[in-house]
């Protein structure tokens, strides 16, 4: 790979010990291309996955999450690493229990972590894909040679699935990590960077180059050391230091301090954790009451903790200080009587230790390793925004080309003079808006001539003018919103075509109130035309903004206005293409391919010609000149959120549900659960927990785990008042989710929700006929039976449970006819093609439909039938009229 420049990861997982406890990139190794999530341990220098002869290794995340494997025989450019090349021999992570083979000729590993847990196997080489700042347009996406391990051995707990990952992304100071095999290639300089969310949320951004923003201090490396050793001074609890004798940090074989991301929290020698916590302790309120959990100080909190709780500061050489809030020290646990408990984080090591810095730390900053600089700095940074990058050469001599902004999705796409220019999110958006204004809005580029009198005749009458133009009845208006399909994806504030036509007798008047008043003097309300902007690739790695087809998503009020006016137009439409051919000139165009852009003089020149009024002109160019443009995607990328839901590729798993169970245990700990009766408590779950889910639940089957612990919190908050607080009751949980009159609470299960609502839409799947369903039958189905593929829907997985369900249990309404295969489709308890045993190389040829076989409300082969002994001939002396009862 010849280009050079940061390199990105996108980056998931939390800190939090009680969801995630890891951070872990995506990649994509081998070829094809197959995606890993790996955890970012700067504690590590191997990059290693799991292989598909690992012994030991866990198969699935959790009871649901499916771990991917690496078969270096699947990937055409992998290749083992013998015993005698000479990157087996600069890796230097052999040990004496893992030596190279006589018999295999593999360059074995075994490492150890500090977990007690540990990996063994052989190295491989194949290409990583990189997405790559490539000269200063669009985020290319290339790949290079990476050697690393090929894990066949697990052990301690890395065996564990509760919290397994398909490998660890090894970023130490060794020559064998990811960082120094691309320094050396010249891809990258010998600098990463990370800022790591701490919320909820969790994510982040790792990029292999350097981040920079104002406020960044560094201080040195200790030098000779394997680690990201740093000289910690002292430690300061609101600007006071603490008495801690110096040669507790000081850096030995057995103390010393370093920054490690692969552990979640912080460790501090037992010299250094007592008086930090007793320094802590002695500054907060005396009404704060200290309790204990699990042998940690935890205080109960019923106010903010940044209000109550001491700034920390950790102390190093160079003058330089990691800052640290209540929150990167402390950690909520659960509550007690309405109080919040939060906990010092920092973990205690017994005896002489090494202090580690993790996660608890690391988190809400960025955090620059410069391994050529032999330097770490930080500063204090909302991970959820984009980064500064400074885009260099892959070497670590020559100056900086310039530093930009760096979306997380590595999008820039201007290039000035001897600059690179990267971008902010803002200015994406703003060039998406004016190229999609340009196409619509652009300059007049016609010039008057006879042409347009010429061709064009004057056929809108007087009479027709005024039906365009006159104010619309309220049937009018109702009659638009029913013939609109309510399946139809929202608009920017999240109303869908489904809700105007349920709640339409509650909101009719102000509808029809907003929409006459635009017929009445042209004006829209402000904002009623905004629209999402998604943008959907045309072809693999698209780098230019003409590969990516535009959809817009409208808010649905003011579609109501277009299909008033599209209704309209339709009955003069059918008037011009019948009396002069030249009417499609105007009203039948590919702007893209005939102009490039919507030359609005000429298309109100021809409208004027055809005999339009100045008014409906100014109508349809004010309904779409007067919008807002919101661009969704360039700066989204799978996975993310739409309108609360989540999107994403594949079988649903847990993490894709992370952010919703997370909120939703948020929202349960934040009642006052004791001040509730147990009916009012359920009552609350009722209206407000179950309506956070439906949405979710009726578009995706959710993991039985996630379920089962949101059960779990639901139990807990009714029977004590307290998510994390459980009771035990004399009664199943089973019997509580029934009827009152079963001796239940009226409470559903949340598992019965989530089938339920799948078992409706896979009816939806066989019964409508709009357009998705019509995309998910051709995909899903062939020959009106379930393939046996999941194609990377994330719907699928819900649906295909429940499609024999349906079939067996449905009724056809035969109509005409038209829409029902005569030979493969269940009309007759069982396919016609199944009956006389068909060969299934026959199928594509069974293109007839009942209506084909119907003739003057009779069948046309009824003897036919009965010849050939159908075991459902009977059914055909039934009239076709009354088939809809079968």
């Amino acid at each position: 790979m010849s280009s050079n420049g940061p390199v990105f990861f996108a980056v998931h997982g939390t800190f939090h010990p009680f969801q995630n406890g890891i951070y872990y990139a995506k990649l994509h190794l081998g070829t094809p291309a197959v995606e890993f999530y790996v955890e970012i341990d700067t504690g590590s220098d191997l990059f290693w996955v799991s292989c598909s002869s690992c012994n030991g290794c866990p198969r699935t995340r959790g009871p649901e999450i499916e771990l991917n494997i690496f078969d270096p025989g699947h990937s055409s450019t992998s290749s083992l690493i013998s015993c005698s090349d000479r990157r087996c021999k600069k890796s230097g992570i052999q040990t004496s229990n893992a030596t190279c083979s006589s018999q295999n000729n593999k360059c074995s590993y075994s490492i150890n972590y500090g977990d007690v847990s540990g990996t063994s196997g052989y190295l491989v080489s194949d290409t990583m894909d990189l997405y790559t700042l490539f000269q200063g347009y669009v985020a290319s996406i290339s790949s290079a040679s990476i050697v690393f391990g090929c894990s066949n051995k697990r052990s301690g707990g890395l065996t564990k699935s509760d919290r397994a990952v398909d490998g660890v992304f090894g970023l130490g100071r060794q020559n064998i990590s990811v960082i120094s095999q691309l320094s050396s290639q010249g891809i990258t300089r010998r600098v990463f960077s990370h800022c790591l969310r701490g919320d909820s949320a969790g994510g982040g951004i790792l990029v292999l180059g350097e981040i920079v923003e104002p406020g960044i201090v560094y201080t040195p490396l200790v030098p000779s050391q394997p680690r990201y050793n740093l000289n910690l001074l002292s430690i300061s609890v609101n600007g006071q230091p603490l008495q801690i004798d110096a040669s507790v940090f000081a850096t030995s074989n057995d103390r010393g301090t370093i920054v490690d991301s692969g552990t979640p929290l912080a460790y501090l020698p037992e010299e250094a954790y007592d008086p930090f916590v007793n320094s802590i302790t002695a500054m907060i309120p005396q009404s704060v009451r200290t309790v204990f959990l699990r042998g940690n100080r935890c205080f109960l909190v019923t106010k903010t903790v940044t209000d109550i709780f001491p700034q920390v500061s950790l102390n190093f050489a160079g003058g330089a200080s990691l800052d640290l809030r209540p929150l990167d020290y402390l950690i909520q646990q659960n509550s007690i009587g309405g109080a919040a408990v939060w906990c010092i984080a920092f973990q205690k090591i017994k005896g002489q230790g090494t202090t580690i810095l993790g996660d608890l730390v690391l988190k809400d900053k960025i955090v620059v390793y410069d391994l050529a600089g032999q330097r770490i700095g930080w500063v204090n940074y909302d991970c959820s925004l984009p980064v500064n990058v400074s885009e260099a050469t892959g070497t670590d001599s020559g100056e900086h080309k310039n530093v930009g902004t760096f979306l997380h999705d590595g999008l820039k796409l201007s290039k000035t003079g001897q600059y690179f220019n990267l971008i902010s999110r803002i200015e994406l958006e703003t060039f998406i808006v004016n190229y999609f204004k340009n196409i619509f809005c652009g300059e007049n580029t016609c010039t008057t001539n006879s042409m347009i009198a010429d061709c064009v005749l004057n056929l809108v009458s007087l009479a027709g003018n005024e039906s365009l133009i006159a104010t619309p009845t309220a049937t009018e208006i109702k009659a638009a919103i029913s013939n609109m399909k309510g399946d139809g994806a929202p608009g920017p504030d999240g109303f869908s075509v489904h809700f105007y036509q349920c709640f339409w007798e509650i909101i009719a008047s102000d509808v029809i109130h907003s929409v006459q008043s635009f017929f009445l003097n042209g004006k829209l309300p402000q904002h009623l035309n905004l629209n999402i902007l998604i943008l959907i690739l045309k072809i693999p790695k698209a780098d230019r903004i003409e590969n990516f087809r535009p959809i817009a998503l409208a808010n649905f009020q003011f579609k109501i206005i277009t299909k008033v006016l599209a209704d309209r137009l339709a009955l003069a439409i059918n008037v011009l293409s019948k009396k002069s051919f030249a009417g499609n000139i105007a009203l039948k165009v590919d702007i893209k391919k005939a102009f490039d852009t919507l030359d609005w003089y000429f298309l109100l020149s021809v409208l004027k010609q055809f005999g339009f009024e100045d008014v409906l002109s100014r109508s349809l160019t004010k309904a779409l000149l007067d919008g807002d443009l919101r661009p969704m995607t360039l700066v989204e990328t799978i996975p993310f959120t739409y309108l609360g839901c989540p999107i994403f590729v594949g079988k649903p798993k847990v993490i894709h549900f992370q952010a919703v169970t997370d909120k939703i245990k948020i929202k349960l700990a934040s009642w006052k659960g004791a001040l509730l009766s147990i009916m009012g408590r359920v009552q609350l779950i009722k209206a407000v927990i179950h309506g956070m889910l439906v949405y979710s639940f009726h578009i995706y089957a959710w993991p039985r785990s996630l379920i089962k612990k949101l059960d779990i919190w639901i139990r807990n908050f009714i029977w004590s008042g307290d998510v994390c607080t459980r009771k035990i009751c004399t009664v199943t949980w089973s019997k509580i989710c029934t009827s009152y009159d079963a001796g239940g609470l009226d409470l559903r299960s949340l598992a019965h929700i989530n089938d339920s609502l799948m078992l409706h839409l896979c009816w939806n799947l066989f019964s409508s006929k709009d357009q998705w369903a019509e995309l998910c039958r051709a995909r899903f189905l062939k020959f009106c039976l379930p393939t046996h593929t999941y194609l990377r829907s994330s719907i699928w997985y819900g649906i295909k449970p429940h499609v024999h369900m349906v079939r067996d249990n449905s009724k056809w309404i035969i109509g005409t006819g038209t829409d029902i295969s005569f030979w493969l489709d269940t009309w007759l308890d069982d396919s016609l093609a199944a009956k006389f045993e068909f060969p299934m190389a026959a199928f594509p040829h069974l293109t007839a439909n009942v209506s084909s076989f119907i003739e003057n409300r009779e069948w046309k082969y009824r003897l036919v039938l009965f010849n050939m002994m159908c075991p459902s001939a009977h059914r055909f002396t039934i009239p076709p009229s009354r088939c809809n009862l079968l």
